[in-house]
């Protein structure tokens, strides 16, 4: 059950953090240009204490979260260009 748990966690912090990334940028540019990285940095940070939460490596103590931050941090750049893909692809966005 812990899997399933930690999955939908993974699952919400991508999908939310593709969506709020897309619409503030879409809707607010200027609060969107703003707040865009500090979301990036919240949703690696959730993704590592997703993966922290699961029990995974528990015997290495406070050290897992430090070795969950590079696949969070992948996992997060991919997203990253899963906005811009979504922005350039669908809403027309054009490079400056």
């Amino acid at each position: 059950m812990k899997t399933l748990a930690t999955f939908a966690t993974l699952a919400l912090v991508s999908i939310a953090y593709v969506a709020v990334s897309v619409l503030t940028v879409e809707f607010l540019p200027r609060i969107g240009a703003v707040i865009f990285w500090p979301l990036t940095t919240a949703c690696a940070v959730g993704l590592v204490w997703a993966l922290a939460r699961s029990q995974i490596l528990a015997n290495l103590g406070w050290v897992r979260y430090a070795l969950f931050l590079i696949p969070a941090l992948a996992v997060t750049y991919l997203l990253f260009f899963a906005v811009v893909a979504i922005g350039m692809g669908l809403l027309k966005w054009e490079p400056m």
